[in-house]
């Protein structure tokens, strides 16, 4: 700024504190008016903050609700996958020689796997007439006492589950009038 126009400045400023003229006529803003727009302006500022605030939080407990609900399914999923491995390995597995035979009057409520681990053809076939309530016949005593890994489902019928046991080489079963006969 030059000095002529620093000059004209002062002086202007002079004459508005040493005139009788009101600040309209010096061009001066009203401070009033001023100060009520700037109140104005800072109550809308502060609206806008405080629906900032609102629409954070609300987003806040929205994404914390969102996280629950995936904690709570991804929960219930483990615990169900959890309860069919128990269901097929731990709960339902019987082992011949570590289990008493299932009682011949037990109703079984749903299907279950029995596991039997290096166990007799006999003990095999005793299990088969617990859960399928048929006599079982052996015609040769030496298949008796053959030991053999077998699983088998007790929601299975029973020709599946005499299929299966037909399947090693050395044994032959045959179902005749609700007997199995075993050569």
């Amino acid at each position: 700024m030059n000095k002529n126009n620093k000059d004209n400045m002062e002086i202007k400023i002079m004459e508005a504190f040493t005139s009788m003229k009101s600040d309209q006529e010096i061009g001066m803003p009203d401070i009033e008016d001023e100060l009520s727009k700037l109140m104005i302006r800072r109550n809308r500022l502060t609206m806008m903050n405080h629906w900032r605030k609102i629409a954070a939080s609300v987003a806040a407990i929205v994404t914390v609700c969102c996280i629950v609900v995936a904690a709570i399914i991804n929960h219930r999923t483990m615990v169900s996958d959890e309860n069919k491995a128990d269901i097929t390995e731990n709960t339902f597995t019987t082992k011949a020689r570590n289990t008493q035979a299932i009682p011949v009057d037990t109703t079984l409520a749903m299907p279950r796997l029995v596991a039997l681990d290096n166990a007799e053809l006999c003990e095999i076939m005793d299990s088969l007439n617990n859960i399928y309530k048929v006599e079982v016949v052996f015609n040769n005593e030496e298949v008796k006492h053959l030991h053999l890994h077998f699983k088998f489902c007790t929601g299975d019928k029973l020709s599946e589950v005499i299929q299966n046991l037909n399947m090693f080489e050395k044994i032959n079963i045959k179902q005749t009038d609700g007997k199995l006969e075993v050569e």
